[in-house]
C-alpha cells in the first residue's frame, strides 16, 4: 500500500527502482558524511579517515586491532542500508518524500540515535562526548547524511 496526498491506494512498488535510488543515495550520504567528520574531528588533530574506518570496523567486529579497508565496505552497506530504508519510507508516505527538507534532517538524527544504540549494544568504549563533537555528530547526522539522502530520493523518485 502506498500513500499519496493522503489517499492509500494499492500500488505495486517497484524494488528495484526503489533498491538502486536508496542505494546511490546512501552511498551519496556516506561520501559526505566522512567527508565532513574527517574535516571536523579527525583532520583537527591530525588523524587520517582510516582512523574513522578503523573505528567502524573495531566496532562491528568486537576486535582492537581494526581493518580500516573492512570498516569501509561496513560503513558503506550500513549507509547504503539506511538509504534504502528512507527510499521505502518516502516511497509509501507522500509527506516524508515531499518535505525532503524537513525529513531528511529528521531521518538523519533517527539514524544518529540508532547508531549509538549499536555502539551501546556492541559494548565499545567511546571517549565522552564533548559538547563540540556531539555537535559534530550532530551535524554529520543531519546534514550531511539525511539531508543529502533525502533530497536525492526526493528529486528522484520524481524523475
Amino acid at each position: 500500500m502506498v500513500e499519496r496526498r493522503g489517499v492509500a491506494t494499492l500500488t505495486q512498488i517497484d524494488w528495484r527502482r526503489l533498491v538502486i535510488q536508496g542505494a546511490v543515495a546512501g552511498i551519496v550520504g556516506g561520501i559526505l558524511i566522512d567527508a565532513f567528520l574527517y574535516i571536523a574531528l579527525l583532520l583537527p588533530v591530525h588523524q587520517p579517515i582510516a582512523a574513522l574506518w578503523a573505528t567502524i570496523s573495531a566496532t562491528a567486529t568486537g576486535r582492537a586491532v581494526a581493518s580500516p579497508g573492512l570498516g569501509l565496505i561496513i560503513h558503506f552497506c550500513v549507509s547504503i542500508a539506511w538509504g534504502i530504508g528512507y527510499a521505502y519510507a518516502a516511497y509509501t508516505r507522500a509527506p516524508i518524500a515531499d518535505h525532503p527538507y524537513i525529513s531528511g534532517p529528521v531521518f538523519g538524527f533517527i539514524v544518529m540515535v540508532l547508531m549509538q544504540f549499536v555502539q551501546l549494544a556492541a559494548g565499545v568504549k567511546l571517549p565522552p562526548l564533548t559538547a563540540l563533537s556531539f555537535i559534530s555528530i550532530l551535524v554529520a547526522h543531519c546534514i550531511f547524511f539525511g539531508l543529502p539522502v533525502a533530497v536525492y530520493i526526493s528529486r528522484t523518485a520524481r524523475a
